[in-house]
């Protein structure tokens, strides 16, 4: 696996999805939180649990390129056996597709016996606020659904994409900023990334803080940790906590 190093502490916090769980991936401009899905998903097929990737921003060929490389998952000998799937699916962009594949989505992974403990992750959802005519609350609904049909949730999201400037506020801005904040609200867990308050570095990619979400109380306690990273052309990736020796 081509994890350099990585905490300790934050492999636990990855490895634990209890039953209802929500984790949300934030990444601003410059920066990707992919590499964290990848562990993420790498964790749970350790667990001999099935992953579901549902991707409106990358391809699926990207996923499958960067299991690989990062965690040398062989996606397509996985998807023979149900293990992982990945969808990237042109009707999710819109209304009718979405609401269609969403019922049939649910459908599946409530009747069928090997999505039992399917950890659902969701790659940028909230773009189809800007592509389609779909509110912040109809497109809750349906990730509110998804959820409770699967053991866990990631979801990966950016909070700056309808940004075209710093203090723009528009509709669409308004309707993702209520989308996000719902989502923190639900999430047990939210792992932001963002670049460095001096700029790009040679050796740091960036800062990642992990915050306890608007679900956490009741299983987990204590202040919020931050660390910094570093991904290689390679996919190696370095995390480390910031103060501490690399």
């Amino acid at each position: 696996m081509a994890f350099a190093k990585f905490p300790a502490e934050l492999q636990s916090l990855i490895a634990d999805l209890p039953d209802g769980s929500s984790h949300l991936l934030l990444e601003t401009a410059g920066t990707s939180t992919s590499w964290l899905a990848i562990r993420y998903v790498a964790a749970v097929l350790k667990q001999a649990s099935p992953v579901i990737i549902v991707t409106w921003l990358r391809s699926s060929n990207f996923w499958r390129q960067e299991l690989r490389k990062a965690a040398n998952i062989d996606s397509d000998e996985l998807s023979k056996s149900n293990k992982l799937a990945i969808h990237d699916d042109p009707s999710l962009t819109s209304a009718e597709g979405l609401s269609k594949w969403a019922k049939e989505l649910t459908t599946l992974l409530s009747s069928d016996q090997q999505y039992q403990n399917a950890v659902l992750v969701l790659d940028s959802p909230d773009i189809v606020l800007g592509t389609v005519s779909i509110s912040a609350d109809s497109l809750l609904a349906i990730v509110i659904g998804l959820r409770a049909v699967v053991r866990s949730t990631i979801i990966l999201t950016a909070s700056d994409l309808f940004s075209l400037e710093a203090n723009s506020q528009t509709p669409l801005r308004t309707q993702q900023q209520q989308f996000l904040m719902t989502l923190g609200h639900q999430a047990n867990l939210v792992l932001s990334t963002r670049v460095l308050d001096t700029g790009h570095a040679k050796d740091v990619s960036g800062v990642l803080m992990i915050s306890h979400g608007g679900q956490a109380a009741e299983r987990q306690t204590g202040s919020d940790s931050e660390y910094l990273y570093q991904v290689e052309n390679n996919r190696a990736t370095s995390v480390w906590k910031r103060g501490a020796d690399r």
